[in-house]
């Protein structure tokens, strides 16, 4: 914990970018067949007519957002040429270390910027194994850190009169709109920013809300 006394905000980040993107190089194996069946194939179809769909999407219950991104990755790489195999897997793997990373520092300044925070953060060894990994459950959970690090959770009377930051909605809407999984903890947020805003309900409701969903 001495290492990270006194580093400064871009000295902090630089370390985590670093983590994360160690992780990419240094877990070869594979965790799960939906870090490739749920982003990289479906890309894959998409940008290259051929690859592995299975039926979640042939049935159009699965959300084209994330191999989305993907496949403008998979575009640009064709186009230019530099669509190798290792390539066409290591890039989004890497923009997810990126995505990760992000997280990251948002826990940190959560935290209150607590050098704790940061050491539990990246010494999580199943964090390390699964944050550059193209799942959809790693984005979400990048995505759901980031947005719970700017929710205006109300500490006590003083806290109420602090501005809101209304960025953790669009987040939120990403989230579920990647995996529903993540519309309970929202829906229970929501009501709760609902009760405890200082921004005045219906305007919350019809501004912020309904604009974003």
């Amino acid at each position: 914990m001495a290492l990270l006394k006194g580093l400064r905000p871009l000295q902090v980040a630089s370390i985590i970018v670093v983590v994360r993107i160690l992780s990419v190089f240094l877990v070869q194996t594979w965790y799960v067949p939906d870090e490739y069946w749920q982003t990289l194939e479906v890309a894959h179809k998409q940008v290259f007519g051929y690859g592995a769909v299975t039926w979640e999407w042939q049935k159009g219950i699965r959300s084209y957002l994330y191999p989305g991104v993907v496949s403008a990755v998979y575009s640009v790489l064709k186009f230019t040429g530099l669509d190798h195999p290792e390539a066409l897997v290591l890039i989004p793997r890497i923009l997810q270390a990126l995505l990760s990373a992000v997280a990251d520092y948002s826990f940190y300044k959560w935290t209150g910027e607590r050098k704790w925070g940061l050491f539990l953060a990246l010494t999580s060894w199943f964090w390390f194994y699964t944050s550059g990994r193209t799942l959809l459950q790693t984005t979400e959970t990048a995505l759901v850190t980031i947005a719970l690090s700017i929710f205006p959770f109300k500490g006590g009377k003083t806290s109420f009169y602090e501005k809101e930051d209304n960025r953790w909605v669009a987040l939120a809407c990403v989230s579920v709109f990647l995996r529903p999984t993540s519309a309970p903890l929202w829906t229970v947020l929501g009501a709760y920013n609902l009760y405890t805003t200082n921004q005045g309900r219906p305007k919350l409701f019809l501004k912020t809300y309904l604009p974003i969903a």
